[in-house]
């Protein structure tokens, strides 16, 4: 078989931040990615549709291809794609399967390949627990009790840009969730929106508010899951510019 007359190899590690699993975990969304821009390219990877942006869940209707079942220490494929831009995924079956990997991409027609950022690079993070259990878990703005859900108070001291990840910490795919971001307000009642995740998502990644700028004061984060009832850990990924974003459990002064 002829040697394709361009190529190119990047070599990196699978660590405690980036090594995410298989698909069917959440943390999938952080394993290695690179964009891959060329065009009629037969490589030896497996890659996604995409604009050449950070896939955050995978699915069937994605793929422009796949190395196929998880293969100890080499996975390959050969493929012919189309005019583009794709996403190349490299991960271990399990999250948490660390160690050095190298990607070497093969083309009969010159293309470009780079890392993808992880989602928040560059910017402070904090990670937040908490849960829906028997008082808190009121489902959506239809059943009437929404502001009863978990809020979480977010305390902005210098302008910021900021944006939110809600994540199921053991995601089941029946329970769709949302995350809306408030101003605070000194009566408890809440007003009109800031920003929102969107519609109810049952995305094994959870949701995520867009990134937004946030002037000093306080803001109500409220996650909630579709329907009322649930009960099951959370974990909010709060990125932020600034560092001095400050983010605690609200408890409601009649309590």
């Amino acid at each position: 078989m002829p040697v394709p007359p361009f190529s190119s190899k990047v070599e990196g590690t699978l660590t405690s931040k980036n090594a995410g699993g298989n698909s069917t975990h959440p943390t999938f969304m952080v394993n290695p990615q690179y964009h891959l821009h060329g065009r009629d390219v037969p490589v030896n990877i497996a890659v996604a549709w995409s604009q050449g942006s950070r896939v955050f869940e995978l699915s069937q209707k994605d793929l422009a291809g796949s190395s196929g079942a998880y293969t100890y220490g080499l996975a390959r494929l050969t493929k012919s794609l189309q005019v583009g831009d794709y996403t190349v995924i490299l991960s271990a079956f399990e999250a948490n399967q660390m160690g050095s990997f190298s990607l070497e991409v093969e083309s009969s027609l010159s293309f470009d390949l780079k890392a993808i950022p992880q989602e928040g690079a560059g910017m402070y993070t904090k990670t937040i627990r908490g849960a829906w259990n028997s008082q808190n878990a009121m489902g959506g703005p239809s059943f009437k009790q929404y502001s009863q859900n978990p809020i979480y108070e977010i305390d902005v001291q210098s302008l910021t840009e900021l944006r939110v990840r809600l994540q199921l910490l053991r995601p089941k795919t029946t329970t769709a969730v949302n995350l809306t971001i408030f101003p605070s307000s000194a009566t408890g009642s809440l007003g009109r929106h800031i920003t929102t995740s969107g519609g109810y998502d049952d995305s094994i990644a959870g949701v995520t508010t867009p990134q937004i700028s946030l002037g000093v004061g306080k803001y109500w984060v409220i996650p909630s899951t579709y329907n009322p009832g649930f009960q099951g850990a959370f974990q909010l990924i709060v990125y932020s510019t600034a560092a001095r974003v400050n983010v605690a459990e609200r408890v409601p002064s009649s309590q």
